[in-house]
Formats: structure tokens, sequence, C-alpha cells
């Protein structure tokens, strides 16, 4: 039985209602909403109005005598502010995963709750409690890919979560940079989208999105090695099924402008590096020559007598040479294309 059919049948308990002493309260430390707006105007209303709405509290599973409030915290403290002694409060027996549903249930009805908190209340569903993420979902009354993206919030680093409650992302570019699975890479990232231009203008939502893309992502067809070859490197699946792969996680990615993107730029240069380095050890067992670095970047200039024959142009030149020089074959790595099968231009 799942988290969510279990709920489902404690919450029909009916709870009691009575006045309980305002100092016999403790806020609810599962409570989502962290800021609370408003609470002067609040406390006016009460003043004239009185507590139209009763909260929600559940006895306290730790102080014997005391109550926890389940929600209606901005009462509470509008209460508090008023001058109130007594709030009127429905008391029932509720198990720890109750209380942060029916938090998020009724925080839910809210726009101005942070995404930020609504992701780590889901997450502490999720993760704690065992919720699926259909159950949050049909919980709350979202979508599925938003369940998703809001869970991806919790993988911000700290330096990118105030830049998000600081009101400088927006959303969608905090959800970005939440996509990129290292934390100083993420900082880098945030620095590129938060830099205005000359106008000190920030770049848009679309201009965030493509400089994360073009510095912050990798094109797999573009790769030095197999993207099915899960031995590359041990432990690490082929770039095929990895869930870093944009055509894998499509509620993550949707925006993505192709299926084949790396968004894990480590990974992809330690496959590339593993990669060659293969090259170069099946090369060497052929005593075969092998270039890096500066005489890699010479051999492969026009006037060095070499041709690339990863050039994809070079078709016609590999038909010249025949089996016998493309047998004196040399790798050469030359940093910004990676490696390269370079031999003798023929003569």
């Amino acid at each position: 039985m799942n988290a969510a059919t279990t709920i489902s049948k404690t919450t029909n308990i009916k709870p009691s209602f009575r006045s309980v002493a305002l100092s016999l309260i403790d806020p609810s430390p599962t409570q989502p909403r962290k800021t609370f707006n408003g609470i002067d105007e609040m406390a006016a209303d009460i003043k004239i109005h009185g507590i139209l709405q009763p909260g929600l509290v559940r006895p306290h599973p730790k102080k014997e005598g005391r109550f926890e409030l389940v929600f209606g915290e901005r009462r509470f403290r509008g209460a508090k502010a008023a001058g109130l002694t007594e709030f009127p409060v429905f008391v029932r027996e509720l198990a720890d995963a109750e209380v942060l549903e029916i938090q998020i249930v009724e925080n839910a009805k809210h726009s101005d709750i942070h995404p930020l908190e609504e992701a780590d209340a889901y997450e502490a569903l999720h993760r704690k409690h065992g919720y699926s993420i259909e159950d949050i979902a049909a919980k709350v009354g979202k979508s599925k890919a938003t369940i998703y993206q809001r869970l991806k919030f919790t993988t911000l680093v700290p330096d990118v979560r105030k830049a998000f409650t600081d009101g400088k992302l927006t959303s969608l570019t905090a959800l970005l940079l939440a996509r990129i699975p290292h934390a100083d890479l993420q900082k880098e990232a945030l620095a590129a989208i938060t830099k205005g231009n000359f106008d000190r203008d920030l770049p848009s939502s679309r201009e965030a999105a493509r400089i994360i893309e073009d510095r912050f992502m990798m094109m797999l067809g573009d790769a030095p090695f197999d993207i099915k070859d899960a031995t590359i490197v041990a432990g690490v699946p082929g770039c095929n099924t990895c869930p870093k792969r944009t055509g894998n996680q499509r509620e993550l990615f949707a925006d993505a402008s192709s299926k084949d993107l790396c968004t894990d730029p480590k990974c992809f240069k330690t496959k590339t590096d593993a990669a060659w380095t293969k090259k170069v050890e099946e090369q060497k067992k052929r005593s075969l020559p092998v270039l890096e670095g500066k005489k890699a970047n010479e051999a492969l200039s026009y006037a060095s007598g070499y041709v690339d024959l990863d050039n994809a142009a070079m078709w016609v030149v590999r038909q010249m040479m025949g089996q016998k020089t493309v047998a004196e074959t040399t790798l050469a790595i030359d940093p910004p294309r990676d490696v390269l099968a370079a031999a003798r231009r023929p003569t």
C-alpha cells in the first residue's frame, strides 16, 4: 500500500473544534512556506472582523500538552500581532506524512508560494515519505512535468538558490541551471546569465537557454567515442541511456534544441579522454606513432605533409591512399577538434 492510499484512509477522522491558547501552539517545522507577507494587514483585519477561518493543529508529537500548527500560520501570526490570546482551531490526530501532504495541498491554492518552497516540500514527500511523482501530481492538481521540474530545483547549489529567492532568476532560468549536474558549473553558468550587456539588461530566458546550451552542453553527434558504449568509463552508462541526455528526460528538457545533447560536460570530457587513451594504447601496440599537443597541431597543418582522415571531405584521399598508406596512420589530438586520425599525404 503506498503513502497516498494510507493517507486517504486516515484523514477521514473528524476533527474536533476548540479555541486554544496561542502560547500553546508551535509553528510546524515542515511548513513549506517560509515567507509570510501582509501580517500587519491581517492583524488589522482580525481586530475588526475576528478570525473567520480556524486553523488546523495536531497534538504536538514531542511536547506534551502542546499543539503543532498544520496550516493557518499567516492567520496565526496575524492573531499574535493583533494581541489575541486564543486561536480557533480544528484538532486532528495526524501522522508526519499527513501533515506535510495537507500543508502542500493547502499552499498549492496560493500563487505566491515560492517554487523553491514547493520543491523542498515535494522532495520531502517523495524521498522521505515514499510518494511517487504521480501521487504528488494528483494531490496538488499539477502535471507530472511540473513536479519533475520542481524537484529538480532541489539540486540548485546555495549561490543559485539565493539568486532565485532574491528574484534574479525566473523559474525557467533556475531550471536551466538546476539541470547542470556540477556545483562549480552551476555557479559559472549563473555568472554567465546574470551578467548584463552594455545597457545592463540581463539576458532573456531564451538568451539564457542559448548561453547554457552553447557553453554547458555537448552535442553527442560530435562525440569522439561510441555513445552507445557502456564500457568506456567503468560504472558510467552509455550516453544513449543516460538520464543526462536531453532525449531521455523530456519532462525536464522539453525546450532543448536536440534530443542528443549531453548536459554533463565533465562526463563527456572523461569519456573523450578515456576513448583517446584507448586509441593511443591500440596505436602503440601496433607500433604506430602518436602525436599530441604542439606536435599534433604542427602535423595537422597543410605544410606538414599529413592529412586529417577524420575530415569528411577526405574520403577521396582515403581512396587514393590505399591500404598501405592507411596502415601508417598517425593519431593526433588537437584540443579544439578532439581526437583525429592523420596520415602522410600521398606523393
